[in-house]
């Protein structure tokens, strides 16, 4: 697989969701839409060659960061909800298992976690989704 073809590839499946705002790397800064979020695919988390016989399968594991609104406000809870949810148009996991890999055989929305971050001193609501993709190992 060619790591920075499946970051650029996810940050595309992800423009599906009208209301996400995609950055793919890492940004010197990120705006959260005031109708939206920003979603951040950075680089990976770890790397896994081998998996198979003769570089037959590789796995990218990748947390991808979704940017909210404030943790206050009443349209946080809905749009984190519906990025968060197992199904659904707004649904990271839907979106994610369901596009048409090109880069790599697939993926599966592992996990998601919750916290507040903290950009240019206002914070915000945050939800970072464990994603693994696999396919053919690099010859």
């Amino acid at each position: 697989m060619d790591l920075k073809a499946v970051m650029v590839e996810a940050g595309t499946a992800l423009g599906a969701i009208t209301s996400l705002r995609v950055y793919v790397g890492a940004p010197g800064k990120v705006d959260v839409p005031a109708t939206g979020a920003a979603a951040v695919v950075p680089y990976p988390t770890r790397i896994t060659y081998d998996a198979t016989y003769g570089r037959g399968m590789d796995r990218i594991e990748q947390d991808i960061l979704l940017v909210i609104g404030r943790p206050t406000d009443r349209v946080t809870v809905d749009k984190l909800t519906s990025y968060a949810a197992g199904a659904g148009s707004d649904s990271v996991k839907t979106v994610l298992e369901g596009h048409t890999w090109t880069t790599c055989d697939g993926c599966r929305v592992e996990t998601v976690e919750f916290d507040v971050v903290q950009i240019a001193a206002v914070d915000h609501m945050a939800a970072v989704f464990t994603v693994e993709f696999w396919g053919q190992g690099s010859a």
